[in-house]
C-alpha cells in the first residue's frame, strides 16, 4: 500500500498530465529537425567529433550524471557528492586537487557541445521524487540557435539537488554555460564560459555500521541515524573560459558550408590559437568537531572551539599556438600538427602561496594508410618541468564497410606529482612533502569492436611506477559496534617507490532480438600490490528491458531493471576535511548487488520515466555501501521527464 501510494500522488498525476501536453505540442510538429541539426565536440587540435543528438530512450531513466558518464561508481549515497570510479582505467583528475571527486559532474571545454541548425532547439529535463521528505530535485535545460547563418549561440543551465536520505547530506549543485561558434571557410572561431558551484553537506558517515540492521528503524527513521559531522560544509567554484579558433591557409575549393560535421577541409595548412583560463577554489567550514578530528594546526585554542573553516584555490593560464598541415590525398604523408604551450598555474593554501609557470612542446601525427589502416601518434614535452607524455594508437579495420575493426593503443606519462600533494596547509591536515619521484604511468590496450553487433572486448596492461595516494595505515576506523575516527588523521598522501601493475579485462555487449533488448559491462581488474591501490576484481552492468509500441508506432515503451554490482574489496574511505577519498584496511565491501525497476516512455519529442530504485534493500543484508561509512540511498520511487522543442 506504501508504494501505491507513490503511484497515487498529484505530483504524478500533474507530470503525466504535462507529458501528455507536451507530447500533443510536439505531435503538431515535424520531426525532421534532427537530421538538419549538427552536432559536435572539439578535440585539443580543434578537430570536430559528432555527438548524437540526445533523443533516445535507451538508458533515459540514468538520471544521475554520474552514471550518464560511466557504469560503475563508488560515492557518498547522495546525487551531486563526491564519487570515484571503481574501475582504475576509467578515472580521471583534475590540477586542482580537490576537484577530483567531481569530475563527473563538471562543464568543461572538454564536454561542451556545439551546435548548427536552422531553427531554434530547447532540450528540458526534470528529475524529482514523490515525496517532500529527502526530495531532489535535478534540472536540466539546454537552448541554441543560430542568430546568423554562420554564427550560434547558446545556453546550458543544470541543477543538482538533493536532501539525501540521511542526517547531514544535503547538495545544491549549479552549473552554467554559455556558448558561441562562428564559421566561415577560412575562420572559425568557439567560445565557451563554464561555471560550477557545489554546495553540500558532509556528514563524516555514519557512527556505526550495524545501524542499518536495526530491524526497528524504518525507511522514515533514516534522518535519526547518527553521523559524525552535523555542520560540516563544502563549497567548491570552478569558473573557465575558453576560446579556440582557428584560420585555413590557402582552402581548395573554397566552401561556405563549413558546417558539416563530416566535411573535409581541403587546405595547405591551418594556424589555430587557443586561450584558457580557469579559476577554482574550495572552501570547507565545520562546527560541532564530537572529537572526529585529532589533530588542529593553525590555531589550537579553536579545536576548543571546535569552528574552523580552511579555503584552497587553483589558477591557470593558458595560451596555445598550433600549425596544421593536412594529409596528402595518396595517403602516406600523414597529417602533422606542431603546437607550442604556455601554461601558468598558481596554487594557494594557508601560508603557502606557490606558482608554477611551464612551456610545452607538442604534435600530432595522424594518418589513413590505404583503405583499412588508420593510426595516430601525439606527445608533449614540458621544458621546465620535464614533463612528458606519448600515446599512439592504429587501428586495423576488418570488410568492407569498416563496420568491425581491431584496435592497438598505449600511453607513457611521467610527471611531476600535484603540486598540492607537495605542500598543503590547513587547520585539520597539514603536509610539506618532497616527492623527488616523477609519477610515470604507462598501458597497452588491445581490443576488437563490431559496431553494428554493439559489441566490445578487450586487454589492457598498465604499469605504474613512483604512485601517488592517500592512506590511513594503522588505523581503526570500524569497531566491533562503533564507528571511531582513530587513525583518520593518517589520511595523508604517500608515495609509492616500487613498481606494480594492473591487468584488466573488459566486455561491453549489447543483444537486440525483437523486443528484447540487454546491455552487459564487464571488467576484470588484477592488482600486483593491492597496498597501495584498492579495486575489485569484478565490476559488472546489467540493463534488460523490453521495448514496445503502441499507437502505430507513436508510443515506445520500455520496462526492464538495472542491475550494478562489484565484488568484495578494501573500499576506499572518505575525508571530509580535505574532500578526498584515500585507502583503509580496516573493512570489506561489496557482493551487494543494486536492483533498480523502471519504465521508460517516449511519445514524439517527449521522454519519461518511472524508477524505483534499490528495490531488492534488505534481500542480501543491509551492507549497502560503496564508500565506507556512506551507505546508498534505501528503497525510493523516482521520475522524470524531458521534452525538446523547436521552433
Amino acid at each position: 500500500m506504501f508504494y501505491f501510494g507513490y503511484f497515487c500522488s498529484v505530483k504524478l498525476l500533474y507530470s503525466t498530465i504535462l507529458f501528455l501536453s507536451l507530447s500533443s505540442v510536439a505531435w503538431s510538429q515535424k520531426d525532421t529537425i534532427d537530421y538538419s541539426m549538427n552536432v559536435w565536440t572539439l578535440d585539443t587540435y580543434q578537430r570536430k567529433m559528432e555527438v548524437q543528438l540526445d533523443t533516445f530512450l535507451d538508458g533515459f531513466q540514468n538520471y544521475n550524471p554520474i552514471y550518464q558518464t560511466d557504469y560503475s561508481y563508488a560515492f557518498l549515497g547522495n546525487t551531486g557528492q563526491a564519487a570515484q570510479n571503481t574501475i582504475f582505467a576509467h578515472r580521471n583528475s583534475h590540477a586542482f586537487l580537490f576537484l577530483t571527486p567531481y569530475t563527473p559532474y563538471l562543464f568543461t571545454p572538454e564536454n561542451v557541445n556545439f551546435y548548427h541548425h536552422k531553427q531554434h532547439y530547447t532540450q528540458t529535463k526534470y528529475t524529482t521524487n514523490f515525496t517532500k521528505k529527502n526530495n531532489l530535485q535535478n534540472i536540466d535545460l539546454k537552448h541554441s540557435q543560430n542568430i546568423a547563418p554562420h554564427l550560434n549561440v547558446g545556453f546550458q543551465y543544470r541543477l543538482l539537488g538533493a536532501d539525501g536520505q540521511y542526517k547531514a547530506q544535503k547538495t545544491s549543485n549549479h552549473f552554467f554555460r554559455a556558448f558561441a561558434s562562428y564559421e566561415r571557410s577560412r575562420y572559425q572561431a568557439f567560445l565557451v564560459y563554464n561555471y560550477n558551484k557545489f554546495n553540500s553537506y558532509l556528514n563524516g558517515g555514519l557512527t556505526s555500521d550495524t545501524l542499518l540492521d536495526n530491524p526497528n528503524l524504518s525507511y522514515d527513521d533514516t534522518k535519526l541515524h547518527p553521523v559524525n559531522l552535523s555542520e560540516s560544509k563544502n563549497a567548491i567554484l570552478s569558473r573557465n573560459i575558453n576560446l579556440k579558433h582557428h584560420y585555413n591557409l590557402m582552402p581548395h575549393q573554397a566552401t561556405s558550408d563549413t558546417i558539416n560535421t563530416n566535411q573535409r577541409q581541403k587546405t595547405y595548412a591551418q594556424i589555430g590559437h587557443e586561450f584558457d583560463l580557469e579559476y577554482n577554489k574550495r572552501t570547507y567550514t565545520n562546527e560541532g568537531n564530537n572529537g572526529f578530528y585529532k589533530q588542529y594546526f593553525i590555531d589550537s585554542d579553536v579545536l576548543d572551539s571546535e569552528i574552523a573553516s580552511d579555503s584552497s584555490s587553483y589558477l591557470r593560464f593558458r595560451n596555445r599556438a598550433f600549425i596544421k598541415f593536412p594529409d596528402d590525398s595518396s595517403g602516406f604523408l600523414p597529417e602533422i600538427t606542431l603546437s607550442y604551450l604556455w601554461q601558468m598555474e598558481h596554487f594557494q593554501s594557508y601560508q603557502h602561496n606557490f606558482s608554477s609557470p611551464d612551456h610545452f612542446l607538442a604534435f600530432q601525427l595522424s594518418n589513413p594508410i590505404f583503405e583499412h589502416w588508420n593510426w595516430e601518434l601525439n606527445g608533449r614535452y614540458g621544458i621546465v618541468s620535464s614533463d612528458l607524455i606519448i600515446n599512439g594508437q592504429v587501428s586495423y579495420f576488418l570488410g568492407h564497410r569498416k563496420s568491425h575493426f581491431i584496435n592497438f593503443s598505449g600511453s607513457f606519462s611521467q610527471t611531476d606529482p600535484n603540486d598540492m600533494l607537495q605542500t598543503y596547509h590547513s587547520n585539520y591536515f597539514w603536509w610539506d612533502n618532497q616527492f623527488t619521484e616523477k609519477q610515470a604511468i604507462s598501458y597497452i590496450d588491445l581490443n576488437y569492436q563490431h559496431r553494428k553487433a554493439k559489441l566490445k572486448i578487450g586487454v589492457r596492461q598498465e604499469i605504474i611506477d613512483n604512485y601517488v595516494y592517500f592512506a590511513a595505515k594503522q588505523d581503526s576506523i570500524w569497531g566491533d559496534s562503533t564507528y571511531t575516527s582513530l587513525g583518520w588523521i593518517n589520511a595523508y598522501p604517500h608515495q609509492e617507490t616500487t613498481t606494480f601493475n594492473i591487468l584488466s579485462a573488459y566486455l561491453s555487449h549489447q543483444l537486440d532480438w525483437g523486443p528484447f533488448h540487454m546491455k552487459n559491462e564487464l571488467t576484470y581488474q588484477k592488482i600486483s600490490n593491492d597496498s597501495v591501490l584498492h579495486l575489485p576484481t569484478w565490476v559488472y552492468y546489467n540493463s534488460t528491458w523490453f521495448e514496445m509500441r503502441f499507437f502505430k508506432k507513436v508510443l515506445t515503451a520500455q520496462t526492464g531493471f538495472d542491475l550494478r554490482y562489484h565484488s568484495v574489496y578494501l573500499a576506499d574511505g572518505f575525508m571530509p576535511a580535505t574532500g578526498l577519498f584515500y585507502n583503509q584496511y580496516s573493512k570489506m565491501l561489496g557482493d551487494y548487488p543494486y536492483i533498480d525497476l523502471f519504465i521508460n516512455l517516449k511519445l514524439k519529442r517527449s521522454l519519461m520515466f518511472f524508477k524505483l530504485e534499490h528495490i531488492n534493500k534488505g534481500a542480501n543484508g543491509n551492507q549497502y555501501y560503496t564508500t565506507v561509512g556512506y551507505p546508498m540511498n534505501p528503497r525510493v520511487f523516482r521520475f522524470g521527464i524531458s521534452w525538446r522543442m523547436y521552433n
